[in-house]
């Protein structure tokens, strides 16, 4: 680095913005600090204080004032890191056009940037363009993105493309990989149910709320499973135990009256054999 001084008035102007800001935060003055936030235009033109300006913003949950900082970070100085924030926080406020404008910027440049291929999937996902998400998640997951979302966003991508043994087969992965993880379950019941893999399901939702046996989603699901599965003694079970855990648990009723249902069905079947 090095010491220059300022050119006049309006450097001097600029960078009490700075010190300012500095100062209320020190004191814990929230409020002075979003104020001189929300002078980003009078802040001085300088990329690092800019970017940590940014910094200060997302930590505020103050996403207009953080894009705004961004912004005038990439009109200085094309940063593949400014770039890549500012194109999630576009995704976020579903933006979609402004998202893809940065993202196509960001990849022309940096072909294998993993994180901006990881979002470039999930904006594929957005525009229901299912087999080049699969395509992007895949190859993001090849530069090193976060293992996990590209797995989930592989699976999604093979049932929004209606290829559910693809996505069952990803899920599965991500489970085995991730065994208490709620999403990775949550979404292995969705594509299992697309398949009619009644068995296959109960057996992962046992194992899943063999650790967690507080969830009551997955026990709700695992009696349902059990019913269209025929294993009505093991629903009964379920549906026993979730009432106990959860008397009033939306859905209970109707459980219930299925299993019932099914109970009179084979009762009838044993007495008319």
């Amino acid at each position: 680095g090095k010491v220059q001084l300022l050119a006049g008035t309006i450097d001097t102007a600029a960078w009490a913005h700075v010190a300012a800001t500095q100062t209320a935060a020190l004191q814990k003055d929230w409020s002075d600090v979003r104020r001189e936030l929300s002078l980003v235009q009078n802040w001085p033109a300088d990329p690092y204080v800019l970017s940590w300006a940014a910094t200060v913003c997302e930590k505020l949950k103050e996403p207009a004032l953080q894009k705004a900082f961004l912004s005038r970070c990439l009109e200085l100085h094309d940063d593949p890191s400014v770039r890549l924030s500012l194109a999630r926080i576009l995704l976020a406020q579903n933006d979609l056009a402004g998202a893809d404008q940065h993202l196509k910027k960001l990849l022309a440049v940096c072909p294998a940037h993993a994180e901006g291929l990881l979002l470039r999937g999930i904006l594929c996902m957005q525009h229901e363009q299912y087999s080049e998400a699969e395509r992007v998640f895949s190859s993001a997951l090849r530069q090193g993105a976060h293992r996990k979302k590209c797995l989930m966003g592989m699976g999604m991508a093979s049932l929004g493309r209606a290829y559910a043994q693809g996505a069952w087969e990803r899920f599965l992965q991500v489970l085995a990989e991730n065994p208490d993880d709620a999403e990775a379950i949550h979404w292995v019941l969705r594509a299992g149910t697309a398949q009619n893999r009644w068995v296959e399901l109960s057996h992962q939702l046992r194992n899943y709320l063999s650790r967690n046996p507080g969830d009551l989603a997955a026990r709700f699901a695992l009696a349902s499973v059990l019913v269209r599965a025929d294993q009505i003694d093991a629903a009964r079970h379920e549906c026993d135990a979730l009432r106990a855990l959860a008397p009033t648990y939306d859905g209970l009723v109707e459980l219930d009256q299925a299993i019932t249902g099914k109970e009179t069905v084979l009762a009838m079947e044993t007495t008319h054999s």
